[in-house]
């Protein structure tokens, strides 16, 4: 019975895995079994079912009825599988007979006066799915008289696909979920393109269609591992070529998760088929705000951050706290992509290509770039800071002034403002985070020929120091300008006394100015113990998780000989005098704020030294 093909294709398919024959099975139907192939037209069709349900359509079309036959007859079945058929044909080899055929098929199952919904349906989808293949007069015409002369055949064109989506949405694979958003967006764009059409007939199904897209939508959100906005990762061989490959996250995602998951749509792949702006204003009002949102979303998981700003714009006229937090994963995206000191961004946002890879590494990173860097940078904050979101997140856009500049220059103060605006709009934390960032970067990697050499600078000693002098005056510059705006900020002021001892143990030891070294140190010792009565003074409005032992943790090592403890050399002697003065900093604060404030000193002191013994090694 038809009822067994089903089960016999399921049969077929697995014994031709096992390794048997095709050609010997399409032998013996040909001169035909008594149920089977030879020359009965129903025992032809059977074959027919047979093999098309084991995923041979090819071998399967030999025993179909010539399509002539099939619609004289008005036999759906058959009109169905020759159109399946002649698809292949043409998916195989795309000649354009094989193509008009399964049109011409397709056609006469829809000009057939009684039709269950399941073949209407497969209809209409695949007529959908050939129009645009097809000429225009031929294809994008049926498509707008389905929309125009044939108003319930329009409507039955996107009910049938809707269903489809929606029906689909529990398949474990993402291609026929994507393919069946194609269609959406085939059908959408075909009924959006023609003129003078009263859209609002058309609201409600546009709706629907949309809230197909937005499921799949939050649903690749949440779960889509790719890495980029094609579904590619480029790569290159050991002699330069670059080449891509297929980004194979979600399916290890996929294989990892198991159970009934669906597999996520990569990213990239669903903007593409994403309504438009025409179609959006089609949709719900109270849900526009929903599509900007999720599109936004989308175009930073994949990092295209200028494909999302206007949507980020148009949601702030709505959901500005939204909009706020997008705004700020928008600068975070930013920071990643023109990251000067990470190799996977060196051809990227500039597009640089190297001869040979192991050459790349040889390119240096040109202060030009970095300017530019810092101008993109400035662009972006001033317009997201012209939206009505409230303030961006400043150890954001910290990170990002930072990010943008190679490890072996140090920072302009002109860089600063341009990007920060004044240094006094700032708030202290952030200012004094910013200096800390300087303060290390000036300890170390700014002054280490080894990080001038991998970045290619050709500095020699003398111009190494010059630019570390450079950069104590601009932080000495940004620090002063910060306290006169927040006199009573402790952080400051330890950023302050930090800087001082600092920048005196390098007039010591590497501009050889050994006069007034012991006045320098012991003026920055009183800064040290300001801030510390600067401290204890706002420890009354502090909550217990946002005390810190900071002003002791540097206090203590500046007078071990360095504002932090990796930086003290053999040849600096410790400041005996300033550790009873610590001690008797914590012992004087109120109550038990003085053992958790020892506490955490000892944990800290702890920490410090495990990170740099393994530092050392």
């Amino acid at each position: 019975k038809k009822a067994h093909a089903g089960l016999l294709g399921m049969l077929l398919q697995q014994a031709l895995e096992n390794g048997n024959f095709m050609n010997q099975l399409v032998a013996k139907l040909q001169s035909g079994t008594r149920w089977l192939g030879g020359k009965d037209p129903e025992a032809r069709m059977m074959a027919a079912r047979v093999l098309i349900g084991a995923g041979r359509p090819g071998e399967g079309g030999e025993f179909l009825p010539p399509l002539e036959v099939a619609e004289q007859a008005k036999d759906v079945e058959a009109l169905n599988l020759i159109a399946y058929y002649f698809l292949t044909r043409f998916g195989q080899e795309p000649k354009k007979e094989f193509l008009e055929s399964g049109w011409e098929a397709t056609q006469a199952v829809l000009g057939t006066n009684e039709l269950e919904d399941e073949q209407k349906d497969e209809a209409l989808q695949r007529a959908v799915e050939l129009a645009p293949k097809l000429e225009e007069e031929l294809g994008q015409a049926w498509l707008g008289e389905s929309f125009t002369k044939n108003e319930v055949r329009g409507r039955e064109v996107l009910a049938a696909i809707g269903s489809a989506t929606s029906k689909g949405r529990g398949n474990r694979m993402s291609e026929p979920r994507l393919k069946q958003l194609e269609l959406q967006k085939t059908a959408v764009d075909a009924l959006l393109s023609l003129e003078g059409l009263d859209l609002g007939k058309w609201r409600e199904s546009l709706n629907l269609l949309a809230l197909n897209w937005l499921s799949e939508g939050e649903y690749s959100y949440s779960f889509d591992q790719s890495k980029s906005s094609t579904g590619m990762q480029m790569q290159w061989d050991n002699y330069g070529n670059m080449y891509y490959v297929q980004d194979n996250s979600n399916a290890n995602w996929f294989q990892q998760k198991r159970g009934n998951a669906p597999q996520p749509i990569t990213s990239g792949l669903l903007l593409e088929v994403k309504p438009g702006d025409t179609w959006l204003a089609q949709v719900d009002p109270s849900l526009q705000p929903k599509f900007a949102m999720q599109y936004a979303q989308l175009f930073l998981k994949v990092s295209e951050e200028e494909k999302a700003y206007p949507y980020i714009e148009r949601l702030a006229k709505t959901h500005p706290a939204q909009s706020l937090e997008l705004a700020n994963e928008f600068i975070q995206v930013w920071t990643r992509n023109p990251d000067p000191n990470s190799d996977r961004n060196r051809s990227y946002r500039y597009g640089y290509m190297y001869g040979y890879n192991q050459r790349a590494d040889a390119i240096p990173l040109t202060r030009s770039k970095q300017a530019r860097n810092v101008k993109e940078l400035s662009g972006w904050i001033e317009r997201l800071r012209e939206l009505p979101i409230g303030d961006l997140d400043e150890e954001v856009l910290t990170k990002a002034f930072t990010t943008t500049h190679s490890l072996a220059e140090v920072y302009k103060l002109g860089d600063i403002e341009e990007v920060f605006g004044g240094i006094s709009e700032l708030k202290p934390k952030t200012i004094a985070a910013f200096i800390e960032t300087m303060r290390r970067n000036l300890l170390t990697v700014w002054r280490d020929p080894r990080v001038q050499d991998q970045k290619k600078t050709k500095r020699v000693d003398k111009e190494i120091q010059a630019e570390v002098k450079r950069g104590y005056e601009t932080a000495f510059n940004v620090i002063f300008e910060a306290m006169e705006a927040y006199p009573d900020s402790w952080r400051l002021q330890l950023a302050k006394a930090a800087i001082l001892t600092d920048e005196n143990n390098f007039r010591n030891d590497n501009l050889k100015d050994s006069d007034g070294f012991a006045a320098r140190r012991a003026d920055a010792f009183k800064e040290f113990e300001k801030a510390a009565e600067m401290y204890a003074a706002k420890l009354p409005e502090l909550a217990e998780d946002e005390e810190r032992a900071d002003v002791y943790d540097i206090w203590f090592y500046a007078a071990l000989g360095a504002s932090d403890i990796g930086a003290i050399q053999d040849h600096q002697q410790p400041a005996r005098k300033q550790l009873p003065l610590i001690k008797a900093a914590i012992g004087d604060l109120p109550g038990l704020a003085a053992e958790r404030h020892m506490a955490r000193f000892a944990n800290n002191l702890s920490s410090r030294v495990s990170s740099v013994k393994a530092e050392l090694k």
